[in-house]
């Protein structure tokens, strides 16, 4: 497959235009296509925060432990964003609990962050609570810094430290 068809591929996940998806992918056929850094259906699913996507390309195959060139994992594409509005948050945390019932390694380490740090960045209260009763490590640090440390720099850069609270006062 040609890079653009591959292109391609991924607007229409991205689109989340599911029928569209489904009629394109029913088969099981390009579910691990991949782009040039190596980023999946899976991926945009994931990034976009659409469990019913999510679903269908798990249940076809799709590798959930995947990673692009840059070191980026279904995981880190799944938490990598805030979600200020509930529903938002509620379908992210889908999202993450999908991934680790489909064998989502919780402590897998993508670039310079665990999913549980990119979580805390961004704030994702829900999703962070999904990673650690799935055996997310809080203790995991990689360039001398925590979730706890990203979680407090969220709390910094926005005036909100429930997360920080949460995770320093015992859960």
């Amino acid at each position: 497959m040609e890079e653009k068809d591959i292109n391609n591929m991924l607007r229409y996940v991205g689109k989340q235009d599911v029928e569209a998806v489904k009629e394109k992918f029913t088969s099981g056929k390009y579910v691990e296509c991949s782009n040039a850094i190596g980023y999946t259906p899976l991926m945009t699913s994931c990034a976009r925060g659409n469990p019913e996507l999510l679903s269908f390309f798990i249940a076809r195959g799709a590798d959930v432990n995947t990673l692009t060139t840059n070191g980026l994992t279904p995981l880190l594409a799944a938490v990598g964003r805030q979600t200020p509005r509930p529903e938002d948050a509620k379908q992210q945390a889908q999202c993450v609990q999908l991934l680790i019932h489909a064998g989502a390694d919780v402590n897998m380490p993508g670039g310079n962050n665990t999913p549980l740090m990119t979580a805390c960045w961004f704030g994702c209260t829900e999703s962070v609570k999904v990673l650690l009763a799935n055996g997310a490590n809080i203790s995991v640090r990689i360039n001398d810094r925590t979730a706890v440390d990203d979680a407090k720099r969220f709390g910094e850069r926005y005036g909100d430290f429930t997360l920080y609270e949460f995770l320093t006062n015992g859960r």
